[in-house]
């Protein structure tokens, strides 16, 4: 009888640990869902490039200025306006000061970021 009652317990202790493992992946899986959800809202990026110039001080670095009009499905025009990006030989490198000022979601900068070095890198070798 003593063995049944213990053998219990622990099935029981099994259970509960269980379920609370299943919640909590369930609780994470709902959580990196919603992220995904929020980073494929629909924006459009437009990108032109106006000016460019070589560093001063530094060697094969190139600054790109680019026009930039982010707008969002629903929203409209988010931001309208200028950015740097800095090219070497490296890759291309938007300045984070720049995308900071102008976008305060975090999501949307790194969207931001990723959609402008997209755009430069194949006029990298015309600048």
């Amino acid at each position: 009888m003593q063995e049944t009652a213990s053998l219990i317990a622990l099935r029981f202790v099994f259970l509960t640990h269980l379920f609370f493992l299943i919640h909590y992946l369930y609780s994470m899986l709902v959580h990196i869902i919603e992220k995904r959800m929020m980073v494929m809202e629909e924006y459009s990026f437009r990108f032109h490039i106006t000016d460019s110039y070589p560093l001063q001080n530094e060697n094969d670095k190139i600054e790109a200025v680019v026009r930039t009009k982010i707008k969002h499905a629903e929203r409209g025009c988010l931001y309208e306006g200028y950015l740097r990006v800095h090219i070497t030989n490296i890759g291309v490198f938007p300045v984070a000061k720049d995308i900071a000022e102008a976008i305060s979601v975090r999501s949307l900068r790194q969207q931001l970021a990723a959609e402008l070095k997209r755009y430069v890198r194949p006029h990298r070798n015309f600048l």
